[in-house]
């Protein structure tokens, strides 16, 4: 009788122990499991928290730069102005003072019928261009990345500007175009040990620019090239409907080469609404995180070593016979 008591005791006890050991276990793996996703968000609050203040002083820099770009434009288009059309002699004149000042590719005016007159020598009928139709109609208009038809075949970007008469007509379109890579410079950014990759872009997904290094520069149109690759369907949904709302967002891109952090928002350039989209690959972002995440996954290795040991010492089997 006082055997089985006994047997029946420690049985009892050992069953305690272990759910204890078993509620133990539970609640520290609980405790970890909920630190480790704690430290992980709050870890890539921080990534996009860097990001954004990293758009917002390449923001600041690229607006200066346009707008410097666009004053430039419209001075020289208020001293043209009392000029007669048909004097290019005079209009090219003054339009290579401006052009040895702010280093475009060339500078160009338009006339109404879309001919136009460039410093570097072109006379050339640019009526279908977008640039010069926008501008025809009182805008100041950004044209994205293309390729230069004229000279040297590369990237290049297009500011143009009304040129108003003494009636308040509109005699003209005056325009420059820059290098696109002189442009791009402005946009690498120094975060992350220059890993991160920044680009501006129009609600069609049209490029304006992007950084030298990043996976863009080949590229005139992001949700073009993400559909190469049948990639970021969710994203290009989500990045839409926010650019519809011209609100600031930030996502995940998952595409073939890796997985990427991006925080975006709105940039007024011109009389138009572009997007600035600020990036980071994911492994890059996470390294930094990565010898604290180590010393979590090793304190649940330990504990369920340490588990695994006191149950296989405490065998039920050894106070039942």
């Amino acid at each position: 009788m006082i055997k089985s008591y006994l047997k029946k005791t420690a049985r009892d006890n050992l069953i305690k122990i272990a759910a204890s050991s078993m509620v133990f276990f539970m609640a520290s793996a609980g405790l970890g499991y909920s630190l480790y996703n704690s430290l992980h968000e709050s870890f890539e609050e921080q990534v996009y928290q860097n990001l954004k203040d990293m758009a917002a002083d390449n923001s600041e820099k690229i607006s200066k730069d346009m707008n410097a770009k666009i004053d430039a434009l419209n001075s020289l288009g208020t001293i043209i102005r009392k000029y007669d059309n048909k004097d290019t002699a005079s209009l090219l004149s003054r339009m290579h003072e401006t052009n040895a000042i702010y280093n475009f590719k060339r500078i160009g005016f338009v006339l109404p019928d879309g001919t136009a007159y460039t410093t570097d020598g072109y006379v050339k009928n640019l009526r279908f261009r977008d640039f010069f139709q926008q501008s025809m109609q009182g805008k100041i208009h950004i044209q994205h990345r293309f390729i230069d038809a004229m000279g040297v075949g590369e990237p290049v970007n297009v500011i143009s500007v009304p040129v108003s008469d003494s009636k308040g007509g509109i005699k003209g379109v005056l325009f420059a175009t820059y290098r696109t890579s002189v442009f791009q410079r402005i946009m690498d950014i120094n975060i992350y040990g220059g890993k991160g990759s920044s680009s501006v872009i129009n609600n069609n997904g049209d490029i304006l620019v992007t950084s030298t290094k990043g996976d863009l520069v080949e590229e005139n149109n992001l949700f073009e090239a993400l559909v190469k690759v049948q990639a970021g369907t969710d994203f290009i949904q989500n990045l839409l409907k926010d650019m519809s709302e011209y609100k600031i967002g930030k996502s995940k891109l998952q595409i073939d080469s890796g997985s990427y952090i991006v925080h975006y928002q709105p940039i007024a350039l011109g009389d138009q609404k572009w997007y600035l989209l600020t990036s980071l690959p994911a492994n890059v972002a996470y390294e930094h995180i990565k010898p604290i995440t180590e010393k979590v996954n090793y304190f649940f290795i330990i504990l369920y070593h340490k588990y695994n040991y006191f149950s296989s010492s405490v065998s039920p089997t050894l106070y039942l016979a």
